[in-house]
């Protein structure tokens, strides 16, 4: 059985990547988005970088999660599971299988900011787990980045933009090393008609399924969008909120080919007295 997981920060269309293997190929291909025990999974992984458990502990953990399901779902060719929660499981995960492929996830970060804080507030489970369950995300202080001082003084978009400098750090520097196994795909060359059609048939060639060019109309129609309206496109936002997400993610931004339209130059660039 080959095991393709599909990482990223969330609200990179990790849910829309595993409807579509679900809608095409439902007969060679378990694929899943999210189910219970992978919320098990987001924390514990949490609690053992901010260094709150041991390693056995973790793996147990996987082992009672992500490994039951996996070994539950083994009668088809390829199991699937694409989301947020798993960045730091499969490290664990390739040790105990051989044919594991991990397909990156990307967007751009100021795009995923405005998304993921419009999700949140648009829908109370989510507002609740983000809000209320301890280490439902990692905190830059545990994890060794930031003084508790420091951490406490980032705001909520910040915090969003760090776990998003995190988590595709920590993929690419884990995983993008075995080129064979490693596949990057930035949502937005999905979702632009005319690079669509070649990225998923790199995909296809990557997962091992064969490709026709009418599957790519799956991804005319959103998925999971978000309802809430809280925070603009970052063209309506002020240079400071602009200098505070770049001085953040400049580097990984770049990396990924995001942040040189000539608005968002200026907006970076321009002074403290440039804009009321």
């Amino acid at each position: 059985m080959k095991l393709i997981f599909i990482l990223g920060p969330h609200r990179t269309g990790t849910k829309s990547y595993a409807h579509y293997f679900q809608k095409y190929f439902d007969r060679e291909v378990h694929s899943f988005h999210q189910y219970g025990s992978l919320r098990l999974v987001n924390v514990f992984s949490n609690l053992f970088l901010s260094k709150l458990i041991t390693e056995a502990t973790y793996k147990w953990v996987l082992k009672k999660t992500l490994v039951k399901h996996i070994e539950a779902h083994s009668d088809k060719p390829i199991y699937l599971v694409s989301n947020g929660f798993n960045f730091l499981a499969v490290k664990y995960i390739l040790e105990i299988y051989n044919d594991v492929k991990v397909v990156h996830a990307i967007r751009d970060p100021r795009t995923f900011v405005i998304s993921y804080i419009n999700f949140i507030d648009g829908r109370w489970q989510s507002k609740l787990a983000n809000r209320m369950i301890p280490y439902w995300h990692l905190s830059g202080y545990r994890q060794g980045s930031f003084s508790n001082q420091t951490w406490k003084s980032f705001n909520r978009i910040e915090k969003y933009v760090w776990y998003w400098c995190y988590k595709n750090d920590f993929i690419e520097s884990n995983y993008g090393n075995q080129k064979e196994n490693y596949l990057r795909l930035r949502l937005e060359d999905i979702e632009n008609g005319s690079l669509r059609v070649g990225q998923l048939a790199a995909l296809h060639d990557f997962v091992g399924l064969p490709f026709q060019k009418d599957y790519a109309v799956f991804f005319d129609k959103k998925v999971n969008e978000s309802r809430g309206e809280l925070l603009p496109k970052w063209q309506k936002w002020n240079k400071n909120q602009a200098k505070k997400v770049y001085q953040i993610c400049a580097p990984l931004m770049k990396r990924y080919g995001y942040g040189f339209e000539p608005a968002w130059v200026e907006l970076i660039e321009s002074p403290v007295n440039a804009q009321k």
